[in-house]
């Protein structure tokens, strides 16, 4: 198709095209939507039909000027002026995840890039794949992951985007229609109907395994969720899946309480970050941060390999100010400098020493020993001294 606008191609059974696809001149894609050549070309509706065994990719979307088919076009997260690519070269969905458990489908993904997605609502069209290995191409642009993509064969079902171009949904399917390792594929298309080339194939897996846990008030600052200490709410925390470089993000509930579900194998970063979008966050992989006035007494990253195994992992924080040093015998051993007040050289750190926290008034808040490496951590409750008021740092010198 060449040069033409809002049409629309739906129901059709498109098989068998073309002879050869293995070098250029290309021939042999299902449907193949031409260079705009200066003029636009957008509005072509491809709905609802059933694609298979031929030559090239199902729906082409031609970038180059010689009006012949090329093949994948690699998603660049950039929506195009309609008088240089057919369609505005909408990218198509990217699946991050495709389950079977019994007759429920679950997909999850987005349109466009992993670091450059498209916002806005797409609807896409999900279908069981049909392919006959002449479809491989590019993931996106940049990438290195090749990929088959398409034909979609089959219509499973319809959804909406969420506002920035991510999905989850879960379809019931007929037992027999969708099973393990089957693959599916998928087309978007915008609110003035233009359509998108077919996504890579995704293989249907398993249900995964759950990681849950709490945001926790840990008012001992002693790293363990005890029976009195309160959750935090609203808190995002982030599942970071180093595989494929791609994030969602889920916000606790009023108990603290986050869940990610269906999570296959593989490894994660569990990350906490305040303030961070949902379902996706706004950076992948985004900066660690606790809520205001509070600081961590555990990880805020936590590395899992997941297999076959539900995890859990709390995140506690302290509602104050954390003061950490060192202990140090300041004599100038080893290179250092003496009596300067900066532990170099090889300047040893004291262990068992007692270090305090007072208030201005000199009250005790907390005190504790350091460590073999003359390290100390101490606790101020917000409670006690608030934004802007005076902690004093007492040692006490070990006489024995």
């Amino acid at each position: 198709m060449n040069q033409v606008s809002s049409t629309l191609i739906e129901k059709n059974i498109i098989t068998g095209n073309g002879t050869d696809y293995s070098s250029a001149p290309y021939k042999g894609a299902g449907v193949r939507l031409s260079f705009p050549d200066a003029q636009p070309q957008q509005g072509i509706y491809i709905t609802k039909n059933s694609f298979s065994n031929n030559k090239g990719l199902a729906i082409d979307i031609v970038t180059s000027g010689n009006g012949e088919a090329d093949g994948v076009s690699p998603n660049d997260g950039v929506i195009e002026s309609a008088s240089t690519e057919p369609n505005k070269g909408l990218d198509y969905p990217v699946f991050t995840l495709a389950t079977i458990d019994g007759n429920q489908l679950t997909v999850e993904g987005y349109i466009g890039k992993n670091a450059t997605r498209l916002s806005g609502v797409y609807t896409i069209e999900i279908y069981k794949a049909a392919d006959d290995g002449n479809q491989q191409g590019l993931t996106e642009e940049g990438g290195t992951l090749i990929r088959p993509h398409g034909e979609g064969q089959t219509l499973i079902g319809t959804i909406n985007t969420n506002a920035n171009g991510s999905f989850s949904e879960t379809f019931t399917v007929s037992s027999t229609s969708i099973v393990i390792n089957d693959r599916i594929t998928a087309l978007a298309y915008d609110a003035g109907n233009n359509t998108s080339e077919f996504s890579t194939n995704q293989r249907v897996v398993a249900t995964g395994v759950t990681i849950n846990g709490y945001v926790y008030k840990d008012d001992n600052h002693n790293a363990l969720r005890e029976g009195n200490e309160v959750g935090l709410e609203n808190v995002t925390i982030v599942l970071y899946n180093k595989s494929l470089n791609s994030c969602k993000s889920v916000l606790t509930d009023v108990n603290g309480f986050y869940q990610f579900s269906n999570v296959l194998n593989g490894e994660y970063d569990l990350i906490e970050s305040v303030g961070q979008s949902v379902p996706t966050p706004d950076v992948c992989t985004p900066p660690e941060t606790d809520p205001v006035d509070f600081v961590s007494t555990t990880p805020n990253l936590r590395t899992l390999l997941i297999n076959n195994i539900p995890a859990q992992m709390n995140f506690g924080d302290f509602e104050g100010s954390r003061i950490e040093g060192t202990v140090f015998a300041d004599n100038g051993i080893g290179g250092g400098t003496a009596n300067d007040g900066i532990k170099n050289g090889n300047e040893i750190g004291l262990e068992n020493t007692v270090v305090k926290a007072l208030t201005g008034s000199s009250t005790l808040i907390e005190q504790t020993s350091t460590n073999g490496a003359g390290e100390y951590i101490l606790y101020v409750p917000k409670s006690v001294v608030g934004n802007g008021g005076t902690v004093k740092i007492q040692e006490i010198n070990n006489t024995s």
